[in-house]
C-alpha cells in the first residue's frame, strides 16, 4: 500500500548554490555511481543528464515564461509564478518489460503481483511524486505570472519492472519508486543550471527493508527482495523531510526492527546529507 506525506510549509530565503569547501572523501565514495551532466538541451534555459544506479535521464527547465495568452507581469509584481512538471519514459526505458502501447500484459503482471516481484508504476504517478516532492522547494514568488516548465525523459529505468503507460494506478510492488532519487537530482540540477531561485537544494534517498537488514540506496536487484520501500525528500540546509513516500508495511512501533519506519527515515537523511556533498561537489 502506498503512503504519501508532504511537510514542507513557511516560506525561505531563495537558495544560491554555494561552492564545496572541502570535498569529503567518504562522502564522495558513497555516492561514486552518480554522474551529472549540465547543459545538455541545447534550447532550455537549464539540464541535467544523470545516471545513478542504473537509472539515466535528463531533465530539462523552460522559463520562467509567459503562457500563451496570458499578459505579461506588471511592474512590481502580482500574482506568484507556476510550475509544471512532466515526465515521460522512452520506449526503450524498461528493458522490454514496456511496449509501444504499454507493459507486459495484465496476465503476467498480475503473476507478478502475486510473487512479490511487481513494481509496475505509471508516468503519472511518477509526475505526480515530483509536484509534490520538488515544487515547494522552487520560490515561485521570484517570477511573478510567469511559469517554468520542467520536462523529464527517462531514458533507461532502475525499477525492474518497468513503467506502465497511460494513466493506471500503482499495481504493487516496493520497487516502484527506485528511479526517485535521480528524478529528484536530475530536476533540482537542472532547475539551478537554469537559475531558479530554490529555497533549499531538495536531495531524495530511497530506502529498502527486509526481516533480516535495512537497505540505504538499494540496488534493482536488492529491492526485489525487499518486503518494504521508502522514498524521503530532505531539504538539507532546513533540516527537515520535506516529502515522504512508502511502498510495503513499515513498522511504527519497533524501533529495533529492519522494517523500523523511524530508522529508515534516519538512514534516508544520512543518505541524502551524502548526496548533497555530491551533488555540490558536481555543480564547481
Amino acid at each position: 500500500m502506498a503512503q504519501t506525506t508532504s511537510f514542507v510549509e513557511g516560506s525561505y530565503d531563495p537558495f544560491t548554490v554555494v561552492p564545496v569547501k572541502e570535498k569529503r572523501g567518504e562522502e564522495l565514495a558513497a555516492n561514486a555511481d552518480l554522474g551529472l551532466t549540465l547543459g545538455v538541451v541545447a534550447n532550455a534555459q537549464g539540464s541535467a543528464y544523470v545516471e545513478w544506479n542504473e537509472a539515466k535521464l535528463v531533465a530539462a527547465v523552460f522559463g520562467p515564461r509567459d503562457r500563451p495568452g496570458r499578459a505579461a507581469p506588471a511592474a512590481g509584481g502580482g500574482a506568484p509564478g507556476s510550475v509544471s512538471i512532466s515526465v515521460r519514459h522512452a520506449p526503450f526505458a524498461n528493458g522490454g518489460r514496456r511496449t509501444l502501447f504499454g507493459s507486459t500484459s495484465k496476465p503476467a503482471r498480475l503473476a507478478d503481483d502475486a510473487a512479490g516481484t511487481s513494481a509496475h508504476v505509471t508516468e503519472r504517478t511518477q509526475q505526480a511524486f515530483l509536484d509534490e516532492a520538488l515544487t515547494p522547494f522552487i520560490d515561485v514568488s521570484a517570477f511573478p505570472k510567469l511559469a517554468v516548465d520542467v520536462a523529464v525523459t527517462i531514458l533507461e529505468s532502475a525499477a525492474p519492472g518497468g513503467v506502465l503507460l497511460g494513466d493506471g494506478e500503482l499495481e504493487g510492488g516496493v520497487s516502484a519508486f527506485a528511479d526517485a532519487p535521480a528524478l529528484v537530482a536530475a530536476c533540482a540540477a537542472a532547475l539551478v543550471d537554469a537559475g531558479i531561485p530554490m529555497r533549499d537544494f531538495p536531495c531524495c534517498a530511497l530506502v529498502a527493508g527486509t526481516d533480516a537488514e535495512l537497505v540505504p540506496s538499494p540496488t534493482p536487484a536488492a529491492l526485489l527482495k525487499a518486503q518494504a520501500s521508502a522514498a524521503v525528500v530532505y531539504a538539507p540546509h532546513l533540516e527537515r523531510v520535506a516529502h515522504l513516500h512508502t511502498l510495503g508495511r513499515w513498522r511504527l512501533d519497533d524501533a529495533g526492527s529492519p522494517l523500523s519506519l523511524h530508522a529508515a527515515i534516519e538512514a534516508s537523511i544520512g543518505e541524502c546529507a551524502r548526496l548533497e556533498a555530491t551533488l555540490r561537489a558536481l555543480l564547481e
